[in-house]
């Protein structure tokens, strides 16, 4: 079967929007897991993905790449017996959701 060379652009703008969406309604609290258990590099991190997702025309390969990045960052403090495990599961698998989209 042949794959197509890029992905449908309407889909990547529709997980871009997706992607806008998440960062703007659970931006805050994502942030603040982020950094209780990745510090100020993963504070960084999300920092440059929301002001990534609010150029003109963000790039879907880099976003996701971050996206990936802090999923890395969440699965490091992932113990099931942490308090914050399911939050850090739920914004996980969110996060899972769109770099995958993208």
């Amino acid at each position: 079967m042949n794959k197509p060379q890029m992905r449908n652009s309407a889909f990547i703008l529709l997980a871009l929007e997706d992607a806008k969406d998440f960062f703007r309604h659970n931006g805050e609290s994502l942030s603040e897991i982020l950094y209780m258990v990745g510090g100020d590099s993963a504070l960084d991190l999300f920092c440059e993905v929301r002001e990534r997702l609010e150029e003109l025309q963000p790039h879907p390969q880099v976003l996701r790449d971050e996206l990936k990045k802090m999923m890395r960052i969440l699965e490091s403090a992932d113990d099931p017996g942490h308090a914050l495990s399911p939050s850090l599961r739920w914004h996980g698998a969110r996060l899972t959701d769109l770099s995958a989209a993208l």
